[in-house]
């Protein structure tokens, strides 16, 4: 691992030791869960969980660096280890337990807090309130929930909030980072998911072959880039090896297969067969990744949403076939799905407002009615609506959000502040 990461953390609740409020720590790793997400969706299946021990563990030579497992665990065990490309997570020192040796942390600590027992995962009942129950029965039991501390004066909160909630969060903090700028292959390959789709589908349908030069450049684009964002690139071949349960295997193999029908139109032979598997090749990759974002742990972010990429596919396949019917009205939808979303997240900034204004008016009202008016024809048309969506696809980022214990641990003690 790299300097300065660790796989266990140690979560302070109530760091102020504000009065009449539990103050405790939680020792926090993977927690071996018996339906453990991260191995449902690891693409590559490079997580498997011991029949006999029940511990979870990564494999090192299988693992491709995708990041996907530290999406979908809602205790934030697997991080990411620059130096090596790959995920990493604590194992229970299962070669240790292998050879009769209890774990390392278990024999290191000090006040025998940390203990490694036989129990079942199915009717353990955790005692504090704000640890994540998602229903994967986590493999821990956390005992003697922390007490009122002795003082029995009443707080009276005199501290700004910025100052409190900065107690609350410590530098120790696990991040699981989805923003655009650490994701931004990602935000380009969505992005690219629509455009071609949209250029293959409207040229099937309107009878045409598509352009070699610039579809082909495109598609090796697509592929350079999603390689960009594997910590092992090398390994991408296993990104397709759990097709039956993982999103992420299910997308890059229907994006493989609508490039096989794309190119069968680069040597003019788009038949009705090739052109509708293209399209719902297509879809389906859309589809499949939209699910990836919507399966993460704690996210907020519906599978309904403005910058869905099974929406804008079918935005974009509206305008370049000139559907201005379901142009409009996806116009409408994008709009009242995007304003829904402001309204939950909030509108932010004074930057964010203008974003806001600018995704709404310059990216949706004008070209609706430069279409209205003029038809679909012109460049300004096109570059304001892709303009627009990357907007919207931006801002999807910033405002997604993947909740740790330590996310939620702030939630439950910024609620007890204001009681």
């Amino acid at each position: 691992m790299d300097p300065g990461s660790n796989l266990r953390d140690v979560l302070t609740y109530n760091p102020l030791i504000i009065s009449d409020i539990p103050h405790y720590h939680l020792s926090m790793a993977c927690n071996h869960c018996l339906e453990p997400p991260c191995e449902e969706q690891c693409p590559a299946k490079a997580i498997r969980k011991d029949p006999e021990s029940g511990i979870v563990i990564i494999d090192d030579t299988l693992c491709i660096g995708c990041t996907y497992c530290s999406w979908v665990c809602p205790y934030g065990a697997p991080e990411f280890d620059i130096s090596e490309g790959i995920m990493k997570k604590c194992d229970l020192c299962h070669e240790r337990i292998s050879s009769g040796f209890r774990p390392a942390c278990e024999t290191v600590c000090p006040t025998g807090a940390l203990q490694t027992q036989l129990i079942d995962p199915e009717t353990v009942e955790q005692k504090v309130p704000f640890f994540p129950e998602t229903g994967i029965s986590p493999a821990i039991s956390i005992e003697k929930p922390g007490r009122p501390s002795a003082s029995k004066q009443q707080y009276i909160n005199t501290y700004p909030e910025e100052i409190l909630k900065s107690y609350s969060s410590g530098p120790d903090v696990k991040v699981v980072d989805v923003s655009l700028k650490r994701e931004w292959t990602l935000f380009m390959f969505t992005l690219l998911i629509s455009v071609l789709g949209a250029v293959f589908g409207g040229n099937f349908l309107a009878g045409k072959n598509i352009d070699p030069v610039i579809f082909g450049v495109s598609a090796i684009s697509g592929i350079v880039i999603s390689l960009i964002h594997l910590g092992k690139k090398s390994r991408s071949f296993r990104i397709i090896r759990n097709f039956s349960n993982s999103w992420i295997s299910r997308e890059s193999v229907f994006f493989a297969l609508f490039l096989s029908f794309s190119f069968l139109s680069l040597s003019g032979k788009l038949n009705p067969f090739s052109g509708i598997a293209g399209m719902i090749t297509i879809y389906l990759t859309a589809f499949s990744a939209d699910m990836i974002y919507s399966r993460s742990a704690g996210a907020r972010m519906e599978l309904f949403h403005s910058a869905q990429i099974t929406l804008t596919l079918s935005f974009f396949l509206c305008y370049i076939t000139g559907f201005i019917t379901g142009f409009i009205i996806l116009s409408v939808i994008k709009v009242s799905l995007y304003l829904r979303r402001k309204v939950s997240y909030g509108f932010g900034s004074s930057i964010q407002i203008l974003l806001t204004l600018f995704r709404i008016i310059a990216g949706l009202a004008i070209p609706s009615v430069l279409i209205l008016l003029t038809g679909a024809g012109g460049i300004i048309i096109p570059i304001l609506l892709l303009a627009g969506e990357m907007t919207d696809r931006g801002e999807f980022y910033y405002e997604f959000d993947i909740l740790s214990p330590r996310d939620v641990m702030n939630n439950y003690f910024n609620r007890e502040l204001l009681k």
